[in-house]
């Protein structure tokens, strides 16, 4: 497989998907779907090469329609959101139990 794409629940079971999969495919991308901040950094521990947070996510695209809606450049609306996400969802976020 070039690349594998984990959408599954619960968590637990794309935890253990993504930890095989990375021992036995050390080099093999892997992305994963995650159901907040939390969930996603304890994917990318397990050896997920990108995690993201659905909720946070949905939220940024319902932003950047509304942005483009009412003028923004999808240039810049897109550099806006790969900021976000580049920074963690930080300017987004609200703080999660056990967000450091």
């Amino acid at each position: 497989a070039a690349l594998v794409v984990i959408t599954i629940d619960p968590g637990d079971t794309a935890l253990r998907t993504v930890a095989t999969l990375r021992a036995t495919y050390p080099q093999l991308p892997i992305i994963a779907r995650a159901r907040d901040l939390a969930e996603s950094a304890r994917l990318q521990e397990a050896g997920a090469t990108h995690a993201y947070p659905e909720a946070l996510e949905a939220s940024l695209r319902l932003g950047a329609l509304a942005l483009q809606t009412v003028g923004a450049s999808r240039d810049d609306v897109d550099l806006l959101l790969q900021g976000v996400r580049d920074q963690g969802y930080a300017p987004v976020r609200q703080d999660e139990p056990g967000d450091g």
